[in-house]
C-alpha cells in the first residue's frame, strides 16, 4: 500500500446536493457555530467553565446544532483521507449509529443510576468538544486536496492526535461532572471502557476495513 494518500473521485451528484444544503445551513447558522465553538473553548479551560455554558439554553442549543451540522463534514474529512473504506453514506451511517448509541447509553446510565441530569450534562460536553475537533481535522481533507502526495500516515497521524486530544479532555470534563454528582466512579471507568471507547473502536474497524 501506498504511503500517499489516495484522493478520492468526485463523489454522486446527490452527495454534492446534500453537502451543499449542509454548507448553506453551516453559513446560515454562522453565529450559532462560533457560539458552539466557545462554548468549547470555556469546555476546555475548567470544569466552573463548562457548568456555566451547559446551564445556558442558548449555548446548548448552539453545541447540538453545530454538532449535527458538522457529522456529515467529519464524514467527508474521514473519506478523504482514506480513513473511510466505505462510501459517504456508509460513513456518515456509522457516525450516526454511533451518536445514537452512545446517547441511549448515557441515558440508560443516567435512569439506572437517577443521575439523569448528570449524564445530560456529560453529553453535552461530549458534543461541545466534538465541534472544533471535526472543524480541525477538516484542514486535513484540505492538506490532502492541496497537496494529493501528502503521506497517508502523517494524515492519520494528525487525526488521532487531534481526535485523542479532544477526547481527554472529554474524559477530564466527564469525570469532573461524575465525580461532583456523587457518581460511582468505578462505574464510570467501566462505562468508559465497555460502552465508550469500545464502540468507537468497532466504527473505527467497520470504516478502515468496510466490513
Amino acid at each position: 500500500m501506498s504511503d500517499a494518500a489516495a484522493v478520492p473521485a468526485v463523489p454522486p451528484a446527490s452527495v454534492l446536493v446534500f453537502l451543499l444544503a449542509v454548507a448553506v445551513a453551516l453559513l446560515l447558522c454562522f453565529s450559532r457555530v462560533v457560539v458552539a465553538l466557545r462554548g468549547a473553548t470555556f469546555v476546555v479551560r475548567g470544569n466552573n467553565s463548562t457548568m456555566e455554558v451547559l446551564g445556558n439554553k442558548y449555548d446548548c442549543d448552539s453545541i447540538f446544532l453545530s454538532y449535527l451540522l458538522l457529522l456529515p463534514v467529519y464524514a467527508l474529512t474521514l473519506l478523504i483521507d482514506g480513513v473511510s473504506s466505505l462510501d459517504y453514506w456508509m460513513t456518515l451511517v456509522v457516525l450516526v449509529a454511533l451518536m445514537l448509541f452512545r446517547r441511549i447509553c448515557l441515558a440508560v446510565s443516567g435512569w439506572l443510576s437517577g443521575r439523569r441530569g448528570a449524564m445530560r450534562q456529560v453529553s453535552m460536553a461530549g458534543r461541545s468538544i466534538m465541534v472544533p475537533v471535526v472543524l480541525i481535522s477538516s484542514l486535513t481533507g484540505l492538506l490532502v486536496r492541496v497537496f494529493p502526495d501528502i503521506s497517508r500516515t502523517f494524515i492519520f497521524v494528525l487525526l488521532i492526535v487531534v481526535a485523542a486530544a479532544g477526547y481527554i479532555v472529554y474524559v477530564k470534563r466527564s469525570f469532573d461532572i461524575i465525580n461532583s454528582s456523587g457518581f460511582s466512579r468505578f462505574f464510570w471507568f467501566l462505562y468508559l471502557c465497555a460502552l465508550d471507547i469500545l464502540p468507537i473502536c468497532v466504527a473505527v474497524n467497520i470504516m478502515f476495513n468496510g466490513n
